[in-house]
């Protein structure tokens, strides 16, 4: 229960600050370089957020690797579709954290919104305990949340239940709103490299 909670809180958590190496480029006027290259803003967007997605995974399986030895047993199938989990909430939190530092140009204002906005998200999902023992109201605004459903996939997976609907259900929420995300961070490397 608890090693698919520290995944999905790494996947956020680990990518939610890369927003503040990019404000610093802003400043050294890196980003400004780029208005002269012919890059697809997806792709810029995309090669720094797959780096950090790179970061991520191998502290993911580095995580899982050292939990095998105090018990945790997962088999390779659900490794990989734990990572692929993993790999695209990394992806949705750097993207928008991506465009919110275009949008904010300052580390004065981006850490508040983003560490403010990401920890309510995060103990909302169920991510420490299962939501299972929270109250029927805070269960009911859970509900709302996307990252509750990632949290219930990848205990699904873990507990070894590769066809359980709440697997299909986190992995394809994840992937939908990846997807929106990278849309609306390509859209913001658009406008401060154009």
């Amino acid at each position: 229960m608890f090693v698919p909670g520290l995944l999905v809180q790494l996947g956020m958590f680990g990518a939610a600050g890369v927003g503040f190496s990019l404000i610093a480029e802003l400043r050294m006027g890196v980003i400004e370089r780029l208005r002269v290259t012919p890059v697809s803003r997806v792709a810029l967007l995309l090669g720094r957020a797959l780096r950090d997605v790179l970061s991520i995974l191998v502290q993911s399986l580095i995580l899982i690797l050292l939990s095998i030895p105090f018990g945790l047993s997962i088999n390779a199938i659900g490794i990989v579709v734990v990572l692929a989990l993993i790999a695209l909430i990394g992806l949705l939190t750097a993207s928008v954290a991506y465009a919110v530092a275009l949008w904010v140009r300052s580390e004065n204002s981006y850490a508040p919104i983003i560490f403010t906005s990401a920890l309510p998200i995060l103990l909302l999902s169920g991510v420490l305990l299962p939501l299972g023992l929270a109250p029927q109201w805070l269960r009911n605004v859970a509900l709302a949340n996307p990252l509750s459903y990632a949290v219930d996939a990848a205990r699904a997976v873990f507990l070894g239940n590769l066809g359980d609907p709440s697997v299909v259900k986190g992995v394809v929420l994840m992937a939908v709103l990846c997807l929106v995300s990278i849309a609306i961070g390509a859209r913001a490397f658009g406008r401060a490299v154009a």
